[in-house]
């Protein structure tokens, strides 16, 4: 998640500014208080001694849940960076006119 709040708060203003920063923001605090919480719980049952315990396959599927989560969050936000400090917008709209003009220029039928 640290590379997703970096990107956030890199000083860029207007139209390069971070889009739904807040959202992600947001988002990704609840995977982390949500995997913590769940990691508390779990170690502090054994600490304590209590007889509470996940089950196996429910511990599993939480865990596997809140890893892609976090995963599509890292994901995403990584693919804005690369959009922006690539050019995405002007590449595409470069090699659209350029197709364009190849079209225009071929043998019409």
């Amino acid at each position: 998640m640290a590379p997703m709040y970096y990107f956030i708060f890199k000083d860029n203003e207007g139209r390069q500014k971070f889009p739904n920063a807040g959202s992600f923001m947001l988002l990704s605090a609840i995977v982390l208080l949500v995997g913590g919480c769940g990691f508390a719980v779990t170690r502090l049952g054994v600490v304590l001694g209590s007889s509470f315990s996940w089950d196996e396959k429910t511990l599993f599927e939480f865990s596997l849940t809140l890893y892609g989560m976090s995963a599509l969050i890292v994901y995403l936000a990584h693919v804005y960076r690369n959009w922006r400090e690539t050019g995405g917008a002007s590449a595409f709209s470069t090699e659209t006119q350029d197709f364009v003009m190849a079209y225009n220029e071929g043998p019409k039928t």
